[in-house]
């Protein structure tokens, strides 16, 4: 009898360590994840704030600055990558209608992106190093911004596709920071094309569907 006591007590005993140790395990995740999504923000934050400048001052970017946007494009690249993968944030969605739905914004941002960048002149014009010629053509005609849109969609697609809210997530992070950026550069435009980008602004949505912006 008190053997048995004795072993039901030790089992109940390990099993409240290790629940103790996955509980500690899972606090610890959540707070490396709060304090590496903390350091992205300022370091973004910080990046917008030096493009803001330099924008307002000379309309171009730097080549360190730069260097900095692309590095938080792979930063953010690789974590959508990861969060992917694993699945974070599992939502609980039908996988048949995730899926398409998911495929047709991946390959519909992806598209848009390519189109995008295939309307500029080079490597300058798609970096912002170089301001080239006011680009209005193609699928400019429907967007002022479709590398961003593209990119946003495409983001949008992979985390409806894993049905990942994280994914989604950092789809809505883009998106946020995107908004933040694209009236920089729309008022450099304006200073450098005047009339003409006016009228383009006039006739063709920031984004896509209804002109609001």
């Amino acid at each position: 009898m008190n053997c048995a006591w004795s072993r039901d007590g030790v089992l109940r005993t390990q099993r409240q360590f290790a629940l103790t140790a996955v509980a500690s395990d899972k606090r610890v995740d959540v707070a490396s994840a709060a304090s590496a999504a903390l350091s992205a923000m300022t370091a973004v934050g910080l990046l917008l704030r030096r493009m803001h400048r330099e924008f307002e001052s000379t309309g171009e970017l730097t080549m360190p600055t730069t260097v900095g946007m692309y590095a938080c494009y792979v930063g953010h690249a690789s974590a959508t990558a990861i969060a992917a993968r694993e699945q974070v944030g599992a939502l609980r969605l039908p996988s048949g209608p995730a899926a398409g739905v998911g495929g047709a914004l991946v390959a519909g941002g992806a598209g848009l992106c390519v189109a995008g960048m295939g309307r500029f002149a080079g490597p300058g014009q798609i970096s912002g190093t170089d301001t080239g010629a006011l680009v209005t053509g193609g699928v400019y005609r429907y967007t002022r911004n479709p590398q961003y849109v593209g990119y946003v969609g495409f983001l949008a697609g992979i985390g409806l596709a894993r049905r990942s809210a994280a994914v989604l997530g950092l789809a809505s992070a883009a998106a946020l920071v995107f908004r933040f950026w694209v009236p920089v550069e729309e008022r450099n435009l304006e200073r450098e094309f005047a009339e003409n980008y006016c009228r383009y602004h006039k006739q063709v949505p920031r984004w896509l569907g209804p002109r609001f912006s």
